[in-house]
């Protein structure tokens, strides 16, 4: 059995470097690096309306399809549009 590198793993978490231990739910989780540089390379370079004709939007279109893709492949659904981050309206 392989080993966890537990100061690789928390080396990954930017709020995880302080001298605090943290009891949060899983609405409070700790965010990994790897995923903010991806939100905040999102946030600056393709925060703009899906759908438009523009260069920008349809990368930014092509950025929710990844990861869409992603998670479809993590929870092993059928197709990447059964997966979303968003809730369902109710009727």
């Amino acid at each position: 059995m392989t080993q966890l590198d537990m100061a690789y793993v928390q080396s990954q978490f930017p709020g995880l470097t302080q001298d605090w231990v943290f009891f949060d739910n899983a609405g409070g989780a700790q965010i990994a690096q790897p995923a903010l540089d991806r939100m905040v390379e999102f946030l600056t370079h393709r925060n703009v309306q899906i759908g438009g004709s523009y260069a920008v939007s349809q990368a930014a279109a092509e950025a929710l399809m990844a990861g869409r893709r992603a998670a479809a492949t993590l929870v092993n659904a059928a197709r990447p549009r059964r997966s979303s981050s968003a809730p369902r309206p109710r009727c």
